[in-house]
């Protein structure tokens, strides 16, 4: 199966919460799981034009078109999940069974639980109290270079979930089915599921 993970940017308020910058593939097997970091740009591109949806009209003035980037433009997250499952769809990619929008407290909590994390290639510590400012440096600073912005994001999502591995059995979590994640949305976390 797959979950998309939204990652909110809690810096850019949207409709169902914040921006999407990146998101997460994670696809579970028999054999535990695999996930793929991605920046939302990258996509939004490969969306064909009669993919997107028209804009209302007050929104023209920003884009013609509801694209990938602005998927969650709608404040049901239901609607929005759509979205992201339809765009999805129109680049031939697998629709997953569940969208997991997830904002920066969330991370927070995991960095609570986990401890700080190290970027050795950026020399930088990273805690619940300084993540959100440093990562936002380093990708809005384009400190990794024009083409390769996200990659302290990168960095960072794979040092959480090397931690995250070490906290969870992967394998148990696989075959339980989702049940690990929330039932219901909350402020800092948006489910949406097809049962």
């Amino acid at each position: 199966g797959r979950i998309l993970i939204l990652l909110q940017n809690s810096n850019e308020p949207r409709s169902t919460g914040v921006f999407v910058g990146s998101f997460l593939f994670v696809d579970f097997n028999k054999e535990g799981l695999t996930w793929k970091f991605n920046d939302i740009y990258s996509f939004d591109r490969l969306v064909p034009k009669n993919s997107q949806s028209p804009a209302p009209e007050w929104f023209k003035v920003l884009s013609e078109k509801i694209s990938l980037r602005d998927a969650n433009f709608y404040p049901d997250f239901t609607h929005s999940a759509k979205n992201y499952e339809h765009f999805f769809t129109g680049i031939n990619e697998q629709k997953p069974d569940i969208i997991l929008a997830v904002n920066l407290n969330l991370i927070t909590k995991l960095l609570n639980i986990s401890g700080e994390i190290l970027l050795p290639q950026w020399k930088l510590r990273l805690d619940s109290g300084n993540f959100d400012l440093m990562l936002s440096f380093l990708v809005e600073a384009k400190l990794a270079g024009r083409y390769d912005v996200k990659s302290p994001l990168l960095n960072f999502a794979q040092a959480i979930f090397a931690e995250s591995k070490a906290l969870l059995d992967w394998q148990k979590v696989s075959q339980e089915n989702y049940n690990f994640l929330p039932k219901e949305s909350t402020k800092n976390e948006l489910v949406f599921g097809r049962e």
